[in-house]
């Protein structure tokens, strides 16, 4: 399996790949620093593991985790474009 694309990814990574506007970037990272940094620990497992069904299982692990973070930021931004309360959004 390539761990190339199972490396770990910096907050910056995904505000930048989600445009994130500037005034909700202190937002974004209280949001979602907890998943990165999780994430991240996952992708130093998935490169030192020799197991590859393990491997396999961790690399979607992350995959899911890419997917919620992505989901929590366009949830952020949505919510200030729709410029209403997201009643299930954590409230800053």
């Amino acid at each position: 399996m390539d761990n190339k694309s199972y490396k770990q990814k910096p907050i910056i990574h995904y505000l930048q790949e989600q445009e994130v506007p500037e005034e909700l970037a202190d937002k974004v990272l209280l949001a979602v620093t907890r998943m990165v940094y999780d994430r991240n620990q996952e992708a130093i497992k998935c490169q030192k593991v020799e197991d590859d069904v393990q491997r396999k299982e961790i690399c979607q692990s992350m995959d899911e985790s890419d997917r919620i973070i992505k989901e929590t930021i366009q949830k952020i931004v949505k919510e200030k474009d729709d410029n209403h309360s997201c009643t299930d959004c954590l409230d800053f």
